[in-house]
C-alpha cells in the first residue's frame, strides 16, 4: 500500500515530538497514522501488530536491558561507582578532561560492542559527570558521536551487521563484506562525526546553539547531584568504594559476549549481559556490600530504572515496524529509481538518506542504494553516501533508537539531545554533502 501518503506520516511524527517534548506521544501518534491508512477504522485491533513485529526483530535490546539495569545497581551498591568516581575525581581536574573520559569509554566499549556503549557510558561516568560538572546532554552528545561511528566497521557491531545484510540482499554479485568495509572508509559522516565528537569533548570547538544553555545550567547548579534527578548516583554515604565491584561486572559482560557469541557461531549479546549482571550480584553479596535479603529488592529496582528507556524503545520499534509494513522506502525508491544523473546520485542518495532517516528514526532508508543501481552510479561510492546519510538522520532524531539509547543512559530526554546535537550534525552533514558531490563527478 505504498503511496504518497506514507511521506506525511513520519513527517508528522517528528514535527509532534518537537512541539509536544513528547517522544512516547509522538511515536504512538505515527503507530496510529500508519495503521488508519493500512487497515481504516479497523485499526486499533492493529496497533499491537506493530509492536509484535517491532520486538520480533529487535527484542534482544530490550532484554539486555534487563540484566544490565541489575548490573548498574549492584555495581553501585557494591561500591564501584565510588570508586571509579573516587579514582576519576583524583585524575581528573577540569570538564574538558572529564568530556574525553566520556569519548574514551565510549571507544571502548564500542570496540566490544556499540549497543553497549550506547546504553552504558552515560550510566557508567554519571557520577564524575554531575561532580565536574559536564552538561549530561554534552555527555550524551560526545557519547553518541563515538560509540555507533567508532563501532561501524566492528565485524559484529550493529551497523555492520545490517548494511552486510542489506548489500548481500540489494547488490548481488559481490563480496558482502569487503563491499561494507570499502564503503565505510568513503562514508564521511561516520568519520567526521568521531571527528567532531571528540573537538567538542576537548573543548577546540565551542558550545554552540542548545549546548551552551546546557552547559551553563550545569555549571550553576547549586548543588550538582541536583542534575542527577535527586537520587545519590555513588549508592549513599555508607557504601564503600570497591573497584573489584566495577571492573569484574564490565569484564564478565565482556567476555560473556565474546565467549558466548564464538559458542554459536554468531553475536549473541543477551547471554553475556546476564553473564556480567551474575558476577556484579555474587561479588556484591560475597563482599557483603548487599545482604542476601535485600538482592530481590535490588534486582527489580536496577530493572526499573531502566523502565523509562525501554518504553521509548518499544514505541520505537513499533513505529519503525509500521513503516516497513506501509513501504515508505519501497515507495521513495519506485519515485526517484532510473531519473537522476549518475554524478549527482550520491549527494542526492546522501540528502535522502538523511531526510528519510532523520523523520523514521531508522537506518532502513538505506534501501535508496537501488537508485544508484538503476542510474549506474559509482556503487561503493553510493552505497557510502546512503549510509552517510542514514547515519546522519539516525543519529539525529529524536525517534531514532541511539538517540534513545545515548538520552536514557544520561537521563536526558531525546528532543533535549536532538537540540544539542543539530547545530554540529549541519556542519558536518554539509561538509559530507559538498565532499559526495566532489567525488561523484571526479568518478
Amino acid at each position: 500500500m505504498e503511496g504518497l501518503w506514507t511521506i506525511f506520516g513520519p513527517i508528522l511524527t517528528v514535527v509532534l515530538a518537537l512541539m509536544t517534548k513528547n517522544v512516547i506521544i509522538s511515536l504512538f501518534f505515527g503507530v496510529c497514522y500508519f495503521s488508519v491508512g493500512l487497515f481504516g477504522l479497523d485499526f486499533l485491533n492493529h496497533i499491537v501488530d506493530f509492536f509484535v513485529a517491532g520486538f520480533s526483530g529487535n527484542g534482544f535490546v530490550i532484554v539486555i536491558l534487563m540484566p544490565l539495569g541489575v548490573l548498574l545497581a549492584f555495581m553501585r551498591a557494591g561500591g564501584g561507582f565510588k570508586a571509579f568516581a573516587g579514582w576519576a575525581n583524583r585524575k581528573v581536574s577540569s570538564r574538558k578532561q572529564v568530556g574525553v573520559m566520556v569519548f574514551a569509554l565510549a571507544t571502548v566499549l564500542a570496540l566490544a560492542q556499540d549497543l553497549v556503549a550506547n546504553l552504558a557510558t552515560g550510566r557508567i561516568l554519571r557520577p564524575v559527570i554531575v561532580e565536574k560538572k559536564l552538561a549530561p546532554e554534552k555527555a550524551a552528545f560526545i557519547s553518541l558521536s563515538a560509540a555507533p561511528n567508532i563501532g561501524a566497521p566492528i565485524p559484529y557491531g550493529t551497523y555492520f551487521l545490517f548494511c552486510v545484510g542489506m548489500v548481500s540482499m540489494l547488490v548481488p554479485g559481490v563480496a558482502p563484506i569487503p563491499f561494507f568495509l570499502k564503503s565505510v572508509a568513503l562514508s564521511f559522516h561516520t568519520w567526521l562525526a568521531v571527528l567532531i565528537g571528540l573537538l567538542v569533548a576537548l573543548e577546540i570547538i565551542p558550545d554552540l546553539g542548545y549546548m551552551k544553555e546546557c552547559q551553563k545550567r550545569a555549571e550553576t547548579a547549586i548543588d550538582p547531584m541536583e542534575t542527577d534527578g535527586g537520587g545519590d548516583a555513588l549508592g549513599g554515604a555508607n557504601v564503600k568504594p570497591d573497584f573489584g565491584a566495577f571492573f569484574l561486572p564490565v569484564i564478565a559482560l565482556v567476555a560473556g559476549v565474546a565467549v558466548t557469541s564464538l559458542a554459536a557461531g554468531e553475536l549473541t549479546l543477551v547471554p553475556g549481559a546476564f553473564i556480567g549482571a551474575f558476577v556484579a550480584v555474587v561479588y556484591a553479596i560475597a563482599r557483603g556490600a548487599v545482604k542476601p535479603g535485600e538482592a530481590s529488592n535490588l534486582v527489580i529496582g536496577g530493572i526499573m530504572e531502566q523502565a523509562p528507556i525501554i518504553m521509548l524503545l518499544a514505541f520505537a520499534f513499533a513505529f519503525g515496524a509500521a513503516l516497513q509494513m506501509a513501504g515508505l522506502d519501497q515507495f521513495i525508491v519506485s519515485a526517484m529509481s532510473g531519473t537522476l544523473p549518475p554524478a549527482l546520485v550520491p549527494a542526492i542518495v546522501f540528502l535522502v538518506g538523511c531526510a528519510v532517516s532523520y523523520t523514521t528514526g531508522s537506518l532502513g532508508s538505506g534501501l535508496v542504494i537501488m537508485l544508484a543501481i538503476a542510474t549506474g552510479a559509482p556503487l561503493i561510492l553510493s552505497f557510502a553516501a546512503t549510509f552517510s546519510g542514514a547515519q546522519w538522520g539516525d543519529q539525529l532524531s529524536p525517534l531514532s533508537d541511539m538517540v534513545i539509547e545515548n538520552a536514557g543512559a544520561n537521563s536526558i530526554d531525546p528532543v533535549e539531545l536532538y537540540k544539542v546535537a543539530l547545530p554540529y550534525r549541519l556542519i558536518e552533514g554539509g561538509i559530507s554533502l559538498a565532499l559526495f558531490l566532489i567525488l561523484g563527478f571526479l568518478l
